[in-house]
């Protein structure tokens, strides 16, 4: 799990984007991983509209 800050602007309140991270890894075999993460963001602000721009991610690794 992972929980991340970005604040484009440090002069203005109410700005920052929260990003908290989920991931999952399976070792298919020795030499084979796969990942499977999920990017939950957040918007802060009260005029701001939350956004629908989760993202999911799976990535397969092979070790030689």
């Amino acid at each position: 799990m992972k929980y991340d800050v970005y604040d484009p602007n440090t002069d203005k309140d109410n700005d920052a984007n929260s990003v908290y991270s989920f991931a999952l890894n399976y070792y298919w075999s020795q030499f084979t991983k796969v990942q499977l993460q999920y990017d939950m963001r957040h918007e802060d602000g009260t005029d701001v509209e939350q956004k629908k721009n989760d993202l999911i991610t799976v990535q397969a690794q092979i070790f030689f």
